[in-house]
C-alpha cells in the first residue's frame, strides 16, 4: 500500500466522495497518494452534459434508428432496398453505447452515410408507425405530399439535418483527446497540452460561428429565422461543454498540471524552473522523501546536458535516457520527484481495457477457470509485446518445441 502514488477513478461518490469513499479509506492507508482523475471520464461526460442543452436528443435518436434495424432481417432488408433507391452503398448501422467513451461518433458518421436512405426507410412508415421522437426528427422540413415526391424529400437537408453534420465535425476533437489519453506513450506531462488545445478549439468555434463546413451549406438554404435557432443551440452547446471542462480542470498558469508539464524534456529550450522544481515535493507530500541542496545540483546537471537529449521520444524514455546516461550525479532526489509523477495515471483506461480482455477470456464456455488461469492468462496477453509472426518464429526454433512439449505435458514442474 505504501508504494501506491495515484488514485485515478470517475468522480463517482464512492471514488472519491468526502466520507467513507475509496480515496479517503486509501488516504488513510498512505497519506501521499495523488488524486487523479480520469479525464477520459471528464471528456466524455463533458458531451454529455452539453448534449442534454440541445432541444433534440441526438443520443436518443441514434439509438432508436440502430434498434429499429438491429434484431430484424425483414426491416434490414427494407433499408437495403431503401439505399438502392437513393443510389448510396449499404452499410450496417453502428450501435451507440452511451457507457462507451467512442462510441457516438462512429455511430453518427455512418448514419450520415446512410441518412437519405434512413430518412426515406422512416418517411415510407408514415407517422402512425415510427416512434414520434424519430419522426418529428426526420420529416422536419418535409412538405406534407412528401409521398408523392419521395425522392426529394429525402435528399432535402433542412435544420436537424445541421444537428448531425455539426456533431460529426465537433465530436472528433473531444475524440482526439481520449485517444491521446488512452495511448501507451502518454504521460501526465502531455495532459495540460491536450487539455488546453480542447477547450481552445471549443472557445474559438463559438467566437467565429464554425460549425463545419457541411453546415454552412446547408445554411445557404434556411432562411434567418431557423439559422439563428441553431446557432443558438450550437452555443448553448459550447458553453455548456466549457463550463462542465472548466469546472473539473484548472485551467489557470498556476494549475498543478501545468507545473507537471514543464517537466517535458521535449522543448528545445527547458520550461522547468528551479522555483517549480523547489514547489514539487511539497506539492506531491514527500517533502521528508527530498534533500533540496542535492536536488539543486541535481537540477544544475539537468540544465548543462539538456541540449544532448533526445527529443523525438516519449517524455518517460527521455527522462529514461537522461537518467541512464549521466552517471557523475546519483539523481535520487530527482528520480523520485519525477518516478512519482509519471507514475500518475492520465486514466484508467488501462483497467478498463483489462476488463474488456477479462471478458474475452471469462466466456460461458469457459466459465470454470481458476482465478490463477486468468491471472496467468492477462499477464500473458498484456506483458508479451511481439507480434503473431515473431511468436510463430519463437515456436519454430529448438526452444519453442521444448516450450510446446512442455505445455502439452501434464507434468507439474519441470528440472532445468
Amino acid at each position: 500500500m505504501d508504494q501506491i502514488s495515484a488514485y485515478s477513478a470517475d468522480n463517482a461518490s464512492v471514488n472519491y466522495g468526502a466520507h467513507n469513499s475509496v480515496f479517503q479509506k486509501l488516504k488513510e492507508e498512505n497519506n501521499h497518494i495523488f488524486k487523479a482523475n480520469c479525464y477520459c471520464h471528464v471528456v466524455n461526460n463533458c458531451v454529455k452534459y452539453a448534449l442534454k442543452g440541445l432541444d433534440v436528443d441526438i443520443e436518443s435518436i441514434v439509438i432508436k434508428i440502430y434498434n429499429e434495424f438491429s434484431s430484424s432481417a425483414l426491416k434490414t432488408k427494407k433499408l437495403k432496398e431503401c439505399c438502392e433507391f437513393a443510389q448510396i452503398e449499404y452499410k450496417e448501422l453502428l450501435r451507440h453505447v452511451p457507457t462507451r467513451w467512442l462510441s457516438l461518433l462512429p455511430a453518427i458518421d455512418r448514419l450520415i452515410r446512410s441518412w437519405p436512405a434512413v430518412k426515406h426507410y422512416f418517411l415510407s412508415k408514415g407517422r402512425d408507425n415510427c416512434h414520434k421522437v424519430l419522426w418529428d426528427f426526420i420529416s422536419e422540413g418535409c412538405s406534407t405530399d412528401f409521398m408523392n415526391n419521395d425522392d426529394e424529400e429525402c435528399k432535402k437537408e433542412g435544420k436537424n439535418d445541421c444537428y448531425l453534420f455539426f456533431l460529426s465535425n465537433i465530436l472528433p476533437e473531444f475524440t482526439k483527446v481520449i485517444l491521446l489519453l488512452e495511448s501507451e506513450s502518454f504521460t501526465i506531462l502531455d495532459i495540460d497540452h491536450a487539455m488546453r488545445s480542447l477547450h481552445d478549439q471549443l472557445k474559438s468555434r463559438m467566437a467565429d460561428n464554425f460549425f463545419g463546413s457541411k453546415v454552412r451549406d446547408i445554411f445557404r438554404k434556411l432562411d434567418e429565422e431557423e439559422r439563428a435557432l441553431f446557432k443558438g443551440q450550437v452555443h448553448i452547446f459550447l458553453q455548456r461543454a466549457l463550463k462542465y471542462i472548466e469546472e473539473r480542470y484548472d485551467f489557470s498558469t498556476d494549475g498543478i498540471y501545468k507545473k507537471f508539464e514543464l517537466l517535458s524534456l521535449k522543448p528545445q529550450e527547458l520550461k522547468l524552473t528551479w522555483e517549480v522544481l523547489s514547489e514539487l515535493p511539497m506539492i506531491l507530500n514527500i517533502e521528508d522523501a527530498i534533500n533540496i541542496d542535492s536536488l539543486y545540483s541535481e537540477f544544475a546537471c539537468l540544465k548543462t546536458v539538456y541540449r544532448e537529449l533526445p527529443k523525438d521520444l516519449p517524455n518517460d524514455e527521455i527522462w529514461a535516457y537522461f537518467f541512464r546516461n549521466n552517471t557523475s550525479t546519483n539523481f535520487d532526489n530527482l528520480k523520485k520527484i519525477v518516478g512519482f509523477i509519471l507514475s500518475i495515471p492520465t486514466s484508467n483506461a488501462f483497467c478498463e481495457r483489462i476488463f474488456s480482455l477479462l471478458n474475452s477470456l471469462w466466456t460461458k464456455e469457459r466459465n470454470r477457470m481458476s482465478m490463477d488461469l486468468i491471472k496467468s492468462e492477462l499477464q500473458t496477453r498484456i506483458n508479451f509485446d511481439v507480434s503473431c509472426s515473431e511468436i510463430l518464429t519463437v515456436l519454430q526454433s529448438s526452444d519453442g518445441e521444448k516450450l510446446i512439449k512442455m505445455a502439452k505435458s501434464s507434468e507439474k514442474y519441470f528440472k532445468k
